[in-house]
């Protein structure tokens, strides 16, 4: 039977970098656009979920970080389903076959399934163009969701600022703490004793100041 599923996402785990990167993203479209989403897991049976809900659209994390993320994605494609990917990966190595690896992973035959594979610096685009299997309406850029994580704050006033970042203690309070300090000698410290009996009436005295 046929659900009403506009977007179908599959994830591994309920917390992590993979729905760190996707539930933003899933939660402003369902927030503010109003649209229907289902989210499953991964390794429950995708063939069967897409199969049920029928979604118009798949969002994945990646692509590449296991073979059921490329089956899924390729299966969904398959189905017609439009399809977009995330890059949970970025430690990029700018060396001979780190392409194959970080762009394709468990796709050997290194062919995009996804409608839209979004990366996360112009950088590695640049990078991905010397792929032959690159695809310049597939790949664009996109920023990390995962940690470009950020909130937009109204700025606080300068007094308040002031406020906030001016010491607890006046200054005499800190000229009388240093002022301790400065008599307490390295002996004094090591010696058991004669230590407290010089400490004890100079933190009372510390003590009575603050």
């Amino acid at each position: 039977m046929k659900s009403k599923t506009d977007i179908l996402s599959f994830t591994y785990s309920s917390r992590g970098r993979d729905v760190d990167i996707v539930e933003p993203v899933l939660s402003k479209l369902e927030k503010d656009l109003d649209i229907t989403i289902t989210r499953k897991w991964l390794y429950d049976n995708f063939v069967f979920d897409i199969l049920k809900y029928r979604p118009k659209l798949v969002i994945d994390a990646n692509a590449i970080g296991c073979r059921n993320h490329l089956w899924a994605c390729r299966f969904a494609s398959m189905m017609g389903c439009k399809v977009v990917t995330f890059v949970s990966e970025g430690d990029y190595r700018y060396i001979d076959g780190s392409i194959t690896t970080m762009l394709f992973g468990w796709n050997t035959k290194e062919r995009l399934y996804e409608d839209l594979h979004l990366e996360w610096s112009q950088r590695n685009i640049e990078y991905f163009k010397t792929s032959k299997g690159y695809d310049n309406n597939k790949i664009k850029l996109s920023g990390a969701t995962g940690f470009d994580k950020y909130s937009l704050l109204s700025f606080m006033d300068r007094q308040n600022i002031k406020r906030i970042n001016s010491p607890k203690w006046s200054p005499w309070q800190v000229i009388l703490l240093i002022l301790c300090l400065m008599k307490i000698t390295v002996q004094d410290l090591f010696t058991s004793v004669r230590s407290w009996k010089v400490l004890k009436p100079r933190c009372l005295l510390f003590k009575m100041a603050i």
